[in-house]
Order: C-alpha cells, then structure tokens, then sequence
C-alpha cells in the first residue's frame, strides 16, 4: 500500500463522488455531465499507476461495479449512453495490472476481487469491434503484468472472442485462449519489431506508383462563377444618412483643427488646458478617420 498526496487523495474522492452522483441523479442534464467527466477521470487515473496501490482504489471498483452491474432491469436511455465510458473504463481496467489481487478470507477483499471479474467480463462480453479490441488489448496488459494466479476468474464463458466467427454460436474458451496468446505475442514482439530492407523497398515502390499516379491525374479542373459586382456593392453601401453624417463630422473636425490653431495663438498661458484639449482632439481624430474608412469601402 502507498500514501497518497491530497491531490491523489481528492482525484479519487472526486471519482466517486462522480459515480455516486449519477446513480442519485434524477435529470438526464446532470447525467450527461457526470458521465463525461466520468469518462474523463477514468482515463485521468488509468494514468496514474500510484494510485492502484492504494486502499482508496478499493472503493472506486466497488462503486463502479455497482454502476454498471448492480442495477435495477429497468434502464433509462440515460443509462444505456455509460457505454461512452467504456473506452476509458478499459484504459483504467487495465491498470488492474497494479493491484494486488490477495487470496485470503478476508470479506472485503473477496468483494473487490469479485467486483473486478465481473467489470472484465462486462468488457470482454461487448460485441463492438472497437470495444472488442480495446478490451482484449487491456486484458492482456492486465494478464501480463498482473500477480493474479486465477485469471480465469477474470474471463466469462460468453466473451466475445470466444464465439465461432462465422455461425457466432458455439463459445469456446481455447478460441478466446488463442486470441489473447496473438495480443500477448504482438505486445512482447512490438518493441523489437524492424522494418527489413524488403519492406523498405516496398514502400519505396508504392510511393512511386502513387506520385505517378498524382502527375498523371494533373491539376484539377477550376470552374469560374460570375459574381454580381453591383449586388455585392449594395449589400456593403452603408445608408445615405451614415455617408452624410460622417462628412459632416469631418468637416467639423477640420474647423475643430483651425480654430485650436487660433486658440493656442490668442492664449499661450493655459499650456495644460491645451494639452488636455489636444489629447482628447487626437483620440476623436482616430475615431472618424476609422469611421471614415468604414463609410467608403
């Protein structure tokens, strides 16, 4: 067992109360944000192998089990949409890898053990190609680092990939046995796995043949479309009154600049009254040259 920090010690509470929260709730607004940022934790914490050695994990698997398989017959189509948790739920299922499984008398430990058979056989059951493959891939991390000796429990006897492809009927558990051993192999093999020069030089030829086939091809074909000059200027026209309005503006404005000319010659001694005046005669400048440019385009 570990110690964790208080921001560990929260990540976890947080996902509890997460899953407690959706159980409780009554609007299917509230469900939907607890189920994404259910989502969201299982995946934050199936990165943080720490945190499966610690005692709290214990309560996150039973919570889980609770939500996904203590449950009432009777499910909303609220609850039917937890199947959009079930891509992280594999990514923290097979950080399971990380707990120590103990086979002792223990009722709470025979609980938690229980729990996480029954939350891999929710998995391994999915019939979605995607889902099939993620969580075979997650069982064979967990069955390749765990220090379970009965992994057995772990597997249903109507896992997906136990089934005879073609009349799907007919589950067999050396198929399922067979389809793990391959996910093990290419897991152990992928690390050294290099591309021979025959490879390389196939490559190499088949990205001849697809420029080749790009110069062939040429440029595509570009279709002109006439455009209405005189619909488009319309469109942009600000109206007669913006047009006249601005002209006046400026008029003023010019009048404003002659007689500030006028004013700092016939009264020298109010030098900061000037400046505060200028300033503010500046800022207003900005604005209707802006104002300007925007009545003639």
């Amino acid at each position: 067992q570990v110690n964790l920090s208080d921001s560990d010690m929260r990540t976890l509470k947080v996902l509890v109360g997460v899953i407690q929260k959706y159980r409780t709730a009554q609007e299917n607004g509230a469900r939907d944000s607890c189920r994404l940022i259910l989502g969201e934790l299982l995946g934050i914490v199936s990165n943080m192998k720490h945190l499966y050695s610690s005692d709290e994990m214990e309560q996150v698997i039973l919570e889980l089990q609770n939500l996904l398989i203590s449950k009432p017959e009777a499910t909303s189509s609220s609850d039917a949409q937890l199947f959009t948790c079930k891509p992280n739920l594999t990514s923290f299922m097979a950080g399971l890898a990380h707990v120590t499984f103990s086979e002792d008398d223990n009722e709470g430990r025979r609980a938690v053990n229980s729990a996480a058979w029954e939350l891999y056989h929710v998995l391994l059951r999915e019939l979605h190609w995607a889902l099939v493959h993620l969580s075979i891939t997650a069982f064979g991390y967990f069955a390749s680092h765990t220090s379970c000796n009965e992994l057995w429990r772990f597997v249903p006897d109507d896992a997906a990939l136990a089934f005879d492809l073609d009349s799907g009927n007919n589950a067999d558990e050396d198929r399922f046995m067979c389809e793990l051993r391959s996910v093990l192999e290419k897991e152990m093999a992928s690390p050294s796995i290099l591309a021979s020069p025959e490879n390389v030089s196939m490559l190499m030829n088949e990205i001849r043949i697809m420029k080749q086939k790009l110069k062939q091809r040429g440029n595509p074909p570009c279709h002109t479309m006439d455009v209405d000059q005189e619909s488009s200027c319309k469109k942009r026209k600000f109206p007669d009154g913006i047009s006249r309005g601005v002209e006046m503006v400026r008029s003023g404005l010019k009048m404003m600049g002659d007689g500030i000319s006028q004013w700092r010659q016939q009264q020298q001694d109010r030098h900061e009254v000037h400046e505060l005046f200028l300033s503010h005669y500046s800022r207003l400048e900005d604005a209707i040259a802006h104002l300007v440019s925007l009545a003639e385009t």
